[in-house]
């Protein structure tokens, strides 16, 4: 008799990203909420989804960093420095700035510990209260009347404020699906001008600076407590288990710091240098707003020029406002490249049209429109930088040291700040007239000044486009 042919039975096919059927069925029996939150490259399970608002509570330490850096650096120090001395005025802002400068070594070293630890949110806690005490120092200054003291609080509320932002930074790598990183990147600067708006309107209300001292303590508390509740709970378990360095508890000082300072190779990483490059030329081209306030007074001659500044601040940051979450969007949609040219156009003729402008209407439109371009950049500059980071050839999803590396991208927009700062104060005192005692600065040192910043912007621009990882 002849045997007869067993029938095979129809395999099944598994669905597209499972391995076999055996994980298809582990799969079926896990709840529809644990599906979406897994990833199979380890190093990116702790990334998902946002809603914006879930993104807002996430990034809301941004908004903090904005409240208190943009006034501290463009209205406190100047309205310091003008009570304290009437005498080379540039010169202190150029110096203090210096000071403040070098506290921003702290964002790679920083960064590089948190790495090693695999933390994100005890280094935000410590951060916060760094900050606090460079602005009680702030407060001190206004009863011992030092110029020396206001370095000190400068330099110490700059710590804290690096501290804060370079773990802003890792947060957009370590929790944002890469499909929102441009979203991200937008929401971190939305909060950041939001946080700048609120702040230059209290200058414009003219609210005594130990009213000031005050806010900036509070803002600091409310954002720290809202941080802690929307920061994954699981993060730094998950940030352990894809950390590269299984001995992260065991290190040195001594290696801790040669980690820091030890840069990404440009010729290996090349994206990243000229991501760091062109962030730097940005920074060094909006350094030249500081001077804002010498520009009211002794040029356009109005007798409060503070007030005048935190009103065009207002209304750039009402174009920040605008344009922030939408230049965010769009840049996930048709590139982060042409968002950036845009911006630099923006900034780069803002700038030339403050040279010929003469009513206070029309500075006022044109801090809407500086605004618009600032912001262009501003909200996909993070996106950049993620996107750049340097990554190994076996993991091309995992960054090799994103809290480190994301530090120096901070660092880089301060390298461009203090360069900034320094060439412009030594312009405008290049140009500037001693009426005796005092020192007045004239048309030709700002348009000097205006127009280097606006070759500053156009380098930037330049420099991005030949980021190949960036479309």
């Amino acid at each position: 008799k002849k045997k007869k042919k067993k029938k095979k039975l129809p395999t099944q096919k598994p669905p597209n990203g499972v391995r076999d059927m055996s994980e298809a069925a582990s799969r079926s029996a896990t709840p529809l909420a644990l599906i979406e939150d897994v990833d199979e490259d380890t190093s990116r399970k702790s990334q998902r989804r946002y809603r914006l608002v879930d993104m807002m509570g996430l990034f809301s330490m941004s908004y903090c960093y904005g409240f208190i850096f943009s006034s501290v650096v463009t209205l406190v120090i100047p309205q310091e420095i003008q009570r304290m001395t009437q005498y080379k005025q540039s010169v202190w802002m150029s110096l203090i700035m210096g000071c403040g400068a070098i506290s921003q070594l702290s964002s790679p070293i920083v960064g590089a510990w948190s790495d090693r630890l695999a933390k994100r949110l005890p280094f935000i806690v410590y951060g916060t209260f760094v900050c606090i005490l460079g602005v009680l120092c702030f407060a001190v200054v206004r009863f011992l009347n030092s110029l020396l003291l206001l370095c000190v609080a400068h330099f110490t509320t700059m710590i804290g404020l690096s501290i804060i932002y370079s773990m802003i930074s890792a947060l957009l790598n370590d929790c944002i699906h890469p499909d929102q990183i441009g979203t991200g990147s937008g929401t971190i600067a939305i909060l950041g001008t939001l946080g700048s708006g609120c702040s230059y309107f209290m200058f414009a209300m003219d609210l005594p600076l130990e009213l000031t001292y005050a806010c900036y303590i509070g803002t600091c508390v409310v954002c720290l407590g809202v941080s802690v509740l929307f920061i994954p709970k699981n993060l730094d378990s998950t940030l352990a288990r894809s950390s590269k360095k299984q001995n992260s508890n065991v290190f040195t000082t001594r290696d801790l710091l040669l980690e820091a300072i030890t840069l990404p190779s440009p010729s290996h990483h090349p994206d990243f240098t000229l991501a760091c490059t062109s962030r730097m030329l940005f920074n060094t081209g909006l350094a030249s707003q500081v001077y804002l306030a010498y520009f009211f007074r002794d040029i356009m001659l109005y007798k409060a020029p503070t007030q005048m500044v935190s009103m065009v601040a207002v209304m750039s940051l009402i174009g920040c406002t605008l344009a922030a979450l939408p230049a965010g969007i769009l840049s996930d949609k048709i590139g982060k490249k042409p968002v950036i040219y845009v911006g630099v156009g923006i900034c780069l003729s803002a700038l030339l049209l403050f040279l010929i402008m003469v009513t206070r209407e029309g500075f006022l439109v044109l801090g809407v429109y500086y605004g618009v371009g600032n912001i262009a950049y501003l909200s996909v500059d993070y996106a950049v930088g993620v996107a750049s980071l340097p990554r190994e050839d076996a993991d091309p999803h995992a960054p090799v040291d994103a809290a480190k590396d994301l530090g120096i991208f901070s660092m880089s927009a301060t390298l461009g700040s203090v360069v900034g700062q320094v060439l412009y104060g030594a312009v405008l005192d290049i140009y500037a007239v001693d009426m005796g005692g005092s020192t007045k600065y004239t048309r030709a040192g700002f348009t000097v000044a205006f127009g280097t910043a606006g070759l500053f912007f156009l380098l930037s621009g330049l420099s991005v486009r030949w980021i190949k990882s960036v479309q």
